[in-house]
This record gives structure tokens, C-alpha cells and sequence, in this order.
């Protein structure tokens, strides 16, 4: 039986800024909707289509997943992919069937608001946020690891208990005034961080909240600076704003801070991590949190503290926070419960120097007033029962055992053609191959042995990606095999070793 191709030409240009998957998933979902590939049809090997149009495996595996997410192909059992039986809702014309349509007038192009144009016209720093996909568990702990029993037991509480503050209406677009107390006295406790529940905003994820302060502080043409390599998506919500992204570089100490001095326009926004930073795990030193500070107080400079992830730190106390060094209330301290909860929470906060509370406040009633009631009664007694810290604790030392296995399997297969730059924070290793391969090769062959890498490329705003780098998740890998499955992905590559 010959191989299965396509019944049309692909033509893939390297050249243009979308990614090579992008476009075959593009041109085979042309000729699903055309009817030149029909619901039932095979399509081919991923390895043989590769081979055919000279682009790696990889390429061609993401444009089948993307489809397959999208609806349009199935996987068959045991026999590759193929067109789905049941197509999304689309107009599905085959292309013999088609007739000239009478010439009717173009369409009128719609008119968007500045706003609208600049989410259209901004070429994206990166094809997408890297901590939230598949490979790193969507940036959670894993289910068998999440508090389920105390969430259940309280959850069924406050829905049998009818005359709970679950089922009543609050208003406060803050958040649940019991909720912002106990978070307040959490995050003194766990990061030194000095406030009161009237300074908390409760938001229903990390991106809501950031929106929020880029509405308030940033107009078009304000400056605002940005780790790199970093977060790519809070660069994308201060230029949808209309502010102009000024990268700054990381080193062994965290944010270059003397690197503000250079800059011809002075900033209105200063985005960083300095407990964590993502995705090269250093922080940031006292004498330059120092430095940031002054720098802030002297030039009226918000600073936005993300302190995302900062509770798994191994073999050291967990870093006090930027904002508990803050004497002038300049730093905006921003996290989420995602890390330690999700998907049971998303619930992110804000807590904010005195005088921006009553804006935020305004312009939170305008957009996000009201969150589920049932989600912030539920959190507010696992934090004040204790809940919450014993599961980060009980994760952290789950944590921490797989992060030694796993540092111990690369060095023994690797050795000095790898080196592991983080070893004592977060949920993932930032590694660097010394290897004459691709990173497209070193994703695949990882994949074969379910092993979670992901290039840090889309984290480098300015474009400078180093080859070879990875994140490596190791929340996710069990206690036993974790040797045998890198040593498997080393010899895979060992030509090139």
C-alpha cells in the first residue's frame, strides 16, 4: 500500500514571522474546508510528511496537534491522524462544487478603536507565554498533590449551609473583605510583605490584575521596562496599551539596574521578579533592590513587584519580598494562588501603596466587580486554618526530592555538555545544551520519552534567543524511572555527543 500524501501542493516559507507549523496547519485546513481532504481521509506520517517537505518532525507534530485542538483531525487508532468525522461548524464547500458567486460589493472594513489596532498591529514578543502549556502542567502542582479532600469537605459546607456568606451578594469590587484579611496576614507571615486588607484587590487571574494597573498608570507613548528574558505577556499588556517596551537584561544578580541611568526617556512602569525571576531562576540582590528603590523614590516610579512562584525554594529560606524594603510606596506587589492551587484557584491580588487604592477600585467596579463567592469562602478558611501553608510545605519537599533526582540524572548522562543554571527554586530546571542540534531535535527526542522541555526562546523580547536552552518541569516526574527515561533521551542524542 503506497504512503498517504497530500492531495495538494504545500508551500512553506522560513522567511515570514509565522512559525513553519502555523502555516501547514493553515494550508491543511484550507483544503479541509475546499473538500480536497474529506471527513474520514488519513493524513500522512508525520515523519514521511517532514521528510517530504524538509522541515523537522516537530513541525509537522505541532500543526497535527493544533488541528486535532482546533477540531478538524482525529487521531486514529493506531493509524495516524485523520480529517474528523465530525468537522467544527464551518461551511465545508468541496472545491469541484464550487460555482462564481455574483459580484457583490467588498465588504466594508470594520473600524476599531486604537486600542483594537494596536492588539492587531503588535508583532508579539514571543509566539506564546512558555510557562503555560502542556509540557510545565500549565504552571500547577500536580492533582494527586492538591489539598482535594479539604476542598471538597468546605465546598460542601458552604453549599449545604444556605444562609453562608457563599450565597450572599458582595459587592466590594476588591474581594471578599474576609478573603483580603486573611491573605493580608498570609503574605506577612510567608513574605514579609507590609499591608493592610484595605490595600488588597482580589482579581480573578495574574493578567487581570496587570491589565488593571496598565489602565491606570500607562498612556500611549509611557515607557515601560521589562526583565528580558521575561514574562512575555506582560509586555504584550503594557504595549496593548500603548506603551513602548523598554527590555532590560538579566545577569547572575537579577535586573541590571544601572541600565535605568541609560535610558533617554525615563520610565512610568518597572515590571520585575525579584525573588524568582523567570525564566532564569536568580534573584535579585539586596544592594540593587536597593538601588531600584532609590531610583523609584527619586524618579516618582511605580514598580510592579511579581512575586509569582516565590514559594518553592529549596535548601533556604523563601526571600523576603522587594516591597518589605519599600519605605515611600512605590512598589505594586503582584501573585497569584495559581502556582500553589490551580486548577482549584486562579485567584490573583494586588496589593497596592495607599494612594492607588481608591483608582484601582474604580476601575476594578468598571471591569471585574463581582467573583464567585463559593471560591473566596473556600480560600479564605484553607489560609486561615493553616491549610495552605501545610500543602505548600508538603509539596515543597515533594518538590524538592524530584528536582534532586532529576539534577542528578542529567549530570550523570550529560556531564559537561549540559549545564544546569538553576537549582534551588521554582518548578523547573533552566538547562543549556552544548549540542550541535536543533532545539526543534532536542524537543522531539525528549517527547519520546514524555520527558517536559520547552525552549525559553519565546521569553527573549528583544530577540536575542540563546541555542540549546530549555525549561526542564519537575513537578510532574514520578519517583521511580525518571534515571532510565534521560538516560534513554541521552543516547537518542548521542551521536552528537
Amino acid at each position: 500500500m503506497p504512503p498517504v500524501t497530500l492531495p495538494f501542493p504545500v508551500s512553506l516559507d522560513p522567511e515570514l514571522k509565522e512559525p513553519l507549523f502555523r502555516q501547514l496547519a493553515d494550508q491543511i485546513r484550507e483544503g479541509i474546508l475546499n473538500g480536497l481532504l474529506k471527513s474520514g481521509d488519513f493524513l500522512p506520517a508525520t515523519r514521511n510528511l517532514a521528510d517530504e517537505l524538509g522541515v523537522s518532525r516537530f513541525t509537522v507534530v505541532e500543526s497535527y496537534r493544533m488541528l486535532t485542538s482546533q477540531g478538524y483531525l482525529e487521531a486514529g487508532r493506531g493509524a495516524g491522524s485523520r480529517v474528523s468525522r465530525q468537522l467544527p461548524l464551518v461551511t465545508v464547500t468541496p472545491a469541484s462544487a464550487q460555482t462564481p458567486a455574483k459580484k457583490s460589493k467588498a465588504a466594508q472594513p470594520v473600524k476599531l478603536s486604537d486600542y483594537g489596532e494596536r492588539i492587531l498591529s503588535i508583532a508579539t514578543v514571543g509566539a506564546q507565554n512558555p510557562y503555560f502549556t502542556p509540557a510545565l502542567n500549565y504552571g500547577g502542582v500536580p492533582i494527586d498533590l492538591l489539598p482535594l479532600t479539604q476542598w471538597r469537605r468546605k465546598v460542601a459546607y458552604y453549599t449545604r449551609a444556605t444562609e453562608s456568606d457563599a450565597f450572599e451578594y458582595w459587592s466590594d469590587p476588591q474581594g471578599y473583605p474576609p478573603l483580603r484579611e486573611a491573605i493580608a496576614a498570609y503574605i506577612s507571615r510567608a513574605r514579609a510583605v507590609k499591608t493592610s486588607a484595605d490595600q488588597i484587590a482580589v482579581f480573578s487571574g495574574y493578567q487581570p490584575a496587570l491589565e488593571c494597573i496598565a489602565r491606570v498608570l500607562l498612556n500611549p507613548g509611557d515607557v515601560a521596562v521589562v526583565e528580558n528574558p521575561g514574562y512575555v505577556g506582560a509586555s504584550r499588556i503594557f504595549a496593548y496599551q500603548g506603551a513602548k517596551i523598554f527590555p532590560i537584561s538579566v545577569d547572575e544578580n537579577g535586573l541590571q539596574v544601572n541600565k535605568l541611568a541609560e535610558m533617554s526617556d525615563q520610565p512610568r512602569l518597572i515590571l520585575t521578579t525579584p525573588s524568582l525571576q523567570e525564566p532564569t531562576g536568580v534573584a535579585l540582590s539586596l544592594p540593587r533592590r536597593l538601588e531600584l528603590l532609590e531610583y523609584a523614590r527619586a524618579r516618582n516610579v511605580f514598580v510592579i513587584e511579581d512575586d509569582y512562584d516565590s514559594e518553592y525554594r529549596y535548601g533556604s529560606r523563601p526571600i523576603p519580598s522587594l516591597q518589605s524594603l519599600d519605605e515611600h510606596e512605590k512598589v505594586i506587589y503582584l501573585t497569584t494562588f495559581r502556582k500553589m492551587l490551580y486548577p482549584l484557584v486562579r485567584l490573583a491580588f494586588l496589593v497596592l501603596p495607599k494612594a492607588l487604592v481608591p483608582v484601582v477600585k474604580l476601575a476594578k467596579a468598571s471591569g471585574e466587580k463581582d467573583l464567585p463567592m463559593l471560591e473566596q469562602c473556600v480560600l479564605t478558611d484553607l489560609i486561615n486554618e493553616g491549610e495552605l501553608e501545610r500543602h505548600v510545605q508538603k509539596t515543597r519537599a515533594v518538590f524538592n526530592k524530584s528536582r534532586q533526582n532529576l539534577v542528578q540524572a542529567i549530570s550523570h548522562n550529560f556531564g559537561r555538555k549540559v549545564t544546569i543554571s538553576r537549582e534551588n527554586s521554582g518548578t523547573h530546571l533552566l538547562v543549556r545544551f552544548n549540542l550541535p542540534v536543533s532545539d526543534e531535535a532536542i524537543i522531539e527526542a525528549a517527547r519520546e520519552y514524555d520527558l517536559d522541555l520547552v525552549s525559553t526562546q519565546n521569553s527573549y523580547i528583544d530577540g536575542q534567543v540563546t541555542p540549546g536552552e530549555f525549561l526542564w518541569s519537575f513537578i510532574n516526574i514520578p519517583d521511580q524511572g525518571i534515571g532510565r527515561k534521560v538516560q534513554l533521551f541521552a543516547r537518542s542524542v548521542k551521536p552528537a555527543i
